[in-house]
């Protein structure tokens, strides 16, 4: 199993994969590609080589992956958090069910340990995935049921009076900090910012007046998110992920969420996500062991 970027991609000419899996499109590295067209171009060649005895596994909610489904000649199993599809995985209440063509429910959503809409996504990809591979269910369910998540993916760092801070420094598009943003359904600071990749900021507007409580702003890009988001709520900047930790504890109430989802690379001020989100848990873990030496 490999993940294979659209950097890669753009140059295949002979590539196949026996089992493809596409998640979502939506703009990203318009730094490099010369056009959101070219990336999608790119995405579609995960599909060009695949045979009739492949299979292409396909996000149904998203439209323009959907229609990906008339490019090649694998075999389409999709998966959808909407509506039931015709064989793959979808949601019934609170289960996962597999279709292939009979219905099994797979697992209940309330018990994957994993957190945010999103990971229902990948879930139902994964799992179709082994299915496709022979993999038992009883096997599918027991790996998803344990599997803790990786770290810099809305990893939780702790809870500081109330507070929770989560790092999601793996957000580094705009639709990600979208999916990161719509998995809370309480108030959230929220820390935006980096090096643009060419994003349109603007489509978090709504979600942003929604969910959002204030709006901390770091990095290159933060003077172009400040016109995006303008007048949504209020928008601070800071200079660092260390005054980015105090100013959203010092915003936050007790039961609302200090968000990193930064919808930007990292390369302005770190050298990979890994290292944004590390800093930003050692700054926020040393916050709190200053708050507790101070109570003491």
């Amino acid at each position: 199993m490999t993940e294979v970027s659209s950097f890669q991609l753009k140059h295949t000419e002979h590539f196949r994969a026996s089992i493809s899996v596409i998640l979502n499109i939506s703009p990203d590295h318009l730094d490099w590609h010369s056009s959101f067209d070219d990336y999608y171009r790119s995405k579609k060649n995960l599909l060009a080589n695949q045979q009739e005895n492949d299979t292409a596994i396909l996000n149904q909610d998203d439209p323009l992956i959907w229609a990906l489904k008339e490019e090649g000649k694998a075999h389409v199993y999709s998966f959808s958090l909407k509506t039931e599809v015709e064989r793959g995985c979808f949601i019934q209440g609170d289960w996962i069910v597999l279709k292939d063509p009979g219905e099994e429910r797979l697992i209940k959503a309330s018990d994957i340990p994993l957190f945010g809409i999103h990971n229902l996504e990948n879930v139902m990809a994964a799992a179709l995935a082994s299915h496709i591979l022979g993999v038992p269910l009883a096997r599918i369910r027991e790996s998803v049921g344990s599997f803790q998540g990786l770290e810099h993916r809305l990893e939780k760092i702790t809870t500081i009076k109330g507070i929770d801070f989560y790092n999601d420094s793996k957000a580094t598009n705009v639709d990600a900090a979208l999916k990161s943003i719509q998995s809370f359904e309480r108030k959230i600071i929220l820390i935006l910012g980096g090096r643009d990749k060419g994003g349109d900021f603007s489509k978090l507007r709504e979600h942003v007046a929604e969910k959002v409580k204030h709006i901390l702003l770091i990095g290159e890009a933060k003077e172009k998110i400040k016109r995006a988001l303008q007048g949504t709520v209020p928008i601070t900047p800071v200079s660092s992920l260390r005054e980015a930790a105090l100013a959203g504890f010092t915003r936050a109430q007790a039961g609302e969420v200090v968000l990193l989802a930064p919808a930007c690379t990292s390369f302005d001020m770190f050298q990979n996500f890994e290292e944004r989100g590390r800093i930003f848990k050692r700054e926020v873990l040393s916050l709190a062991k200053e708050l507790e030496q101070e109570k003491s």
